[in-house]
């Protein structure tokens, strides 16, 4: 795991040998190293320090510590911040002005809802484009997907398969970067940002290649497509924020919602509030007889 393997590397450079003597005075340094020297939000920090105490929890529950320095401590939960998410006038905005490179990985990320690693170690033993499938099994920290299950995409016929088709097999990597690189994610961001700045995309440095992901769900979600083939694709068994797109455009509770009148003209015998009439002395239906 990624974060373990950063945390023994701290640990190294500050000559922390034994796990027993990592105090919460340690853990409180590491993440302000992870603030100033990493740049991590508070949220990815917040995640961070919740494996480093489950991690010394388990070895004390199992015998490989006598005492957990770090039970103690605790720290308030940090909410997740708000997630930009492209439409599709800003994905084709982007598309039709990248560099002629960037064009096919932006498209696959719009059009399939791919993680960047997975994207990264897309192999062309993967792409299927006589049956337009994409297989995705890679793309974790192990080689695997962050989930640990293979899943299938299907390609879309207008929007991607025409740009796969158009690649050249000069390696078993499907996505390259300029000098036939394999795509590295810290380069591949800083292109975006500004490619957002170029287009004049309001706040471009707010804008992350895990966006066109949040695309992928909001825009599915505007068409009415089937939660589960979504979360299929995505390879989710559950998603808080695939939730919270279908919630923001569900349409069949919108149009239940616009189906109310909330019409006064159209409402007979109403009594207002004060008013003496005829109405007044009318009895209240059976069901809300008081």
């Amino acid at each position: 795991m990624g974060q373990l393997k950063r945390l023994k590397e701290w640990c190294k450079s500050e000559g922390l040998k034994r796990a027993k003597t990592f105090s919460p005075d340690d853990l409180f340094a590491y993440r302000a190293y992870l603030t100033e020297q990493c740049g991590l939000s508070d949220k990815s920090i917040y995640n961070e320090t919740i494996v480093i105490k489950q991690l010394f929890k388990w070895a004390a529950r199992n015998g490989y510590l006598s005492k957990n320095l770090l039970e103690p401590v605790r720290f308030a939960k940090v909410k997740s911040p708000k997630q930009p998410c492209f439409t599709i006038e800003q994905v084709e905005l982007l598309l039709s002005n990248a560099e002629r490179w960037a064009v096919p990985i932006f498209t696959t990320l719009s059009f399939t809802g791919m993680r960047i690693g997975e994207l990264a170690q897309l192999h062309w033993e993967d792409v299927g484009l006589e049956s337009s499938v994409i297989h995705v099994h890679r793309g974790g920290s192990d080689g695997r997907t962050k989930d640990k299950e293979d899943r299938f995409i299907p390609v879309h016929y207008r929007k991607l398969k025409p740009i796969l088709q158009s690649l050249a097999k000069v390696s078993e990597l499907v996505f390259l970067m300029p000098k036939g690189k394999a795509v590295s994610q810290k380069r591949l961001l800083a292109y975006l940002k500004d490619l957002c700045r170029q287009c004049g995309l309001e706040n471009p440095r707010q804008y992350k290649l895990h966006t066109f992901r949040h695309f992928f769900a909001s825009y599915c979600a505007q068409q009415n497509l089937s939660y589960k083939y979504v979360l299929e694709w995505m390879g989710h068994s559950s998603s808080a924020i695939l939730d919270m797109y279908f919630t923001m455009n569900d349409r069949q509770e919108q149009a239940a919602m616009n189906s109310l009148s909330f019409n006064s003209e159209k409402v007979e015998n109403r009594t207002i509030l004060g008013q003496s009439t005829k109405h007044s002395e009318m009895p209240l239906p059976q069901h809300i007889q008081v």
